[in-house]
């Protein structure tokens, strides 16, 4: 069957500005810097699958593409892939009628990807190949066609760049195989919390969260909270009494406004707090009576 290629990018070229290494340059010195930061995969956003006698652990594409922007940046700017060839073979017979006669074969779209990224001030590319099935013939007989092929072949050729930098690593050495593992790993990511805002939402519920209710919002009168809710505010509370800071208050800030988990007045209680406020220059003056450590207004009053 014909090929076509084609030179194409899903995120744009990066700056000429950040020139690959040269020989010889402290690339080894980065060593598994990038390695141990993204070798731990969050079990919560991978998936089981089975697919022609094969098993195996398959890993959120979104979650992988957000975890290289906090290595590397936003895509397009950090980090990006760009489609160097893509061709389309013949596979496997897809049957034959009952004259004997071949009914046709099986086509599989595969691409030829690289994934650039920017770090140290360097710019390094990855190659890799990646397929999908475009027409096949399932275990029932049916013969059908996937147009989602393409972002497929492109998103598998992106995982397998991504792998090399150790992205996902613990999948693909075969450790969540082992049930003790993503056991302890599960443990060990509820208590660190989201590694994009450093909260948790532990369904844990606890009677420290009565105790300085002012430093960390108000608690909603006369309804019953959510063990999410308390969680959160238990967390908050800990980050307060060790004068820490939520490290990505956007992101902190939506990670609560989408948890599923809260009502609506238990999120609004926590965005209240002075550890998730964004600063805004447009601030209503203080009240008469109010000192710096006042409470702050709650939207229930």
């Amino acid at each position: 069957m014909q090929s076509t290629s084609e030179a194409a990018s899903t995120a744009g070229p990066a700056s000429n500005e950040c020139k690959p290494s040269e020989p010889g340059a402290p690339a080894a010195s980065i060593g598994l810097n990038v390695w141990l930061q993204v070798q731990e995969t969050d079990p919560d956003l991978t998936k089981s699958f089975n697919k022609g006698g094969f098993q195996g652990t398959a890993v959120s594409p979104t979650y992988q593409a957000m975890r290289a922007t906090q290595i590397f940046g936003p895509h397009g700017l950090g980090w990006g892939t760009e489609l160097i060839s893509e061709s389309y073979v013949e596979g496997g017979p897809l049957g034959f009628d009952k004259d004997g006669r071949l009914l046709g074969r099986e086509i599989i779209h595969k691409v030829y990807l690289e994934l650039w990224y920017i770090y140290g001030g360097k710019r390094g590319s990855i190659k890799q190949f990646g397929a999908t099935s475009f027409l096949s013939r399932d275990a029932y007989g049916t013969i059908s066609s996937d147009e989602d092929h393409a972002k497929k072949s492109v998103t598998d050729a992106t995982s397998k760049c991504l792998s090399l930098l150790g992205f996902s690593a613990d999948v693909y050495m075969g450790k969540f195989d082992d049930h003790k593992y993503v056991t302890g790993l599960k443990a060990k990511m509820e208590a660190a919390g989201s590694p994009a805002t450093g909260m948790t939402s532990t369904e844990t519920a606890t009677t420290a969260d009565s105790q300085h209710q002012n430093s960390i919002g108000s608690t909603p009168v006369g309804t019953e909270l959510s063990s999410r809710y308390l969680g959160y505010k238990t967390r908050l509370q800990e980050f307060q009494d060790k004068g820490q800071q939520v490290g990505n208050i956007p992101a902190a800030r939506a990670q609560i406004e989408q948890d599923a988990g809260l009502t609506q007045m238990e999120i609004q209680t926590l965005l209240q707090s002075p550890l998730l406020r964004i600063a805004d220059a447009s601030q209503e003056p203080a009240q008469d009576g109010a000192g710096e450590n006042a409470a702050p207004k709650s939207i229930f009053l």
